[in-house]
C-alpha cells in the first residue's frame, strides 16, 4: 500500500457507457471491488444500451488531454486500464502519456466491437493499437471476434473442432500470434467460442453436438516463457454486458497487488478469472434491460432498511 493505509490508485482510458453496464462504468466498479481507488478519463461519450449502440461522440483531443494531464500530475496511479480508443489520434496522445509516466502497469483491453455487434473502431483504430499501444503493454486482452480482427483471420468457434485438444493447440497457437503484434503477455479470452449458430445444413456430428453441450470457460495467457492454459466451468448466464471490460479492469488491480508481493502474472490472471466468475454465477437475478444486462460486477443486491 501507499502512505500507511491509502488505496492503490488505477485509471481507466476508455468511453462512457451509458447503460452503466460497461465501458468506463464497468471499469471502476471492478477497481473498487479490489479496493482500488479508479480514475478516469473519458475518451468517447456512447449512447448504448442492452440491445444496441445508438451514437458515439469521440471527445475533443484538448478535453481528453486535459484528463490525462489532471490525473497524472496529481495521484499517484500504479496501473492503467485502456479500453474504447476511437481514432489513431487519441491513441498517439495517450501513448505520449504513458511513455511519460515511471513504473506503470498497463494492461489494454481491444474493444473493437461492443457486445451487441456494434463497431467501434475501423481498421485505423486497429492499426493504431498495434502501432501505439500494444508495445507500451504489460497484456493485452482480446476476445475472440477482437483477436480475429486483430490478426485478419475468422474467429474461433466450437463449430470448427471436435476435441478439447484441437481446441486448445488454435487457442494457443492464436495467443502466440497476437504476441507478435508487439505486447508483453496476452490474455485470449475464449468467453465467445460458443456464439456461432449451428449450421444445419452442414448437420454437424454427434462429437461436435457433444462438443457443444459441455461447454467450458477456456483462456490462454501467452508470455515470453511459453502459455498458460485455464479452464473452467461455463456458467450459462444470459446478463453478461461488460464482462470482458471488468475482467481487463481487475486484472490490473491484481497486477498492482502481485507486483509489490512479488506474485507472478499467472497468479493475477487467476484471480481475475476467479472473481469474474462468481460474478457471472451472481448475475443470474441481473433482469435489468431488454437484451443482455449487465453483469453483477458491484454485487448489487436488495437491502432491508
Amino acid at each position: 500500500m501507499i502512505d500507511g493505509n491509502a488505496p492503490y490508485a488505477a485509471l481507466t482510458i476508455a468511453g462512457s457507457d451509458s447503460s452503466g453496464g460497461a465501458g468506463i462504468q464497468a471499469d471502476l466498479k471492478a477497481f473498487a471491488a479490489f479496493g482500488v481507488h479508479g480514475a478516469s478519463v473519458i475518451t468517447a461519450v456512447t449512447a448504448q444500451n442492452t440491445v444496441s449502440v445508438e451514437d458515439i461522440h469521440l471527445l475533443p483531443l484538448s478535453s481528453i488531454e486535459a484528463q490525462l494531464d489532471a490525473v497524472f500530475s496529481d495521484l499517484p496511479i500504479r496501473a492503467v486500464k485502456i479500453g474504447m480508443i476511437g481514432s489513431a489520434s487519441i491513441a498517439s496522445l495517450v501513448r505520449r502519456f504513458l511513455e511519460q509516466a515511471d513504473d506503470l502497469i498497463v494492461v489494454v483491453d481491444t474493444p473493437l466491437m461492443s457486445g451487441t455487434g456494434a463497431a467501434l473502431g475501423g481498421e485505423l483504430v486497429r492499426a493504431a493499437l498495434v502501432e501505439h499501444l500494444f508495445p507500451l503493454a504489460d497484456v493485452i486482452t482480446p476476445n475472440l471476434h477482437e483477436a480475429a480482427l486483430l490478426l485478419d483471420q475468422a474467429p474461433l468457434n466450437y463449430q470448427l473442432y471436435s476435441s478439447d485438444d484441437e481446441v486448445i493447440e488454435q487457442f494457443k497457437t492464436q495467443a502466440s500470434h497476437l504476441l507478435g503484434l508487439g505486447s508483453r503477455s496476452v490474455l485470449l479470452k475464449g468467453g465467445h467460442f460458443y456464439d456461432a449458430q449451428l449450421d444445419n445444413e452442414k448437420k454437424p456430428s454427434e462429437l461436435k453436438e457433444k462438443f457443444r453441450s459441455n461447454k467450458k470457460a477456456i483462456d490462454v495467457f501467452a508470455h515470453a516463457n511459453g502459455t498458460d492454459v485455464f479452464v473452467s466451468d461455463w456458467v450459462d448466464v444470459v446478463h453478461h454486458h461488460g464482462t470482458g471490460c471488468a475482467l481487463a479492469s481487475a486484472l490490473a488491480a491484481n497486477l498492482i497487488y502481485g507486483k509489490d508481493a512479488g506474485k507472478s502474472e499467472q497468479w493475477a490472471v487467476v484471480n481475475a478469472r476467479n472473481w469474474l466468475n462468481e460474478r457471472l454465477q451472481a448475475s443470474q437475478h441481473m433482469l435489468l434491460g431488454k437484451g443482455p444486462g449487465p453483469l453483477n460486477i458491484a454485487n448489487l443486491r436488495q437491502i432491508d432498511l
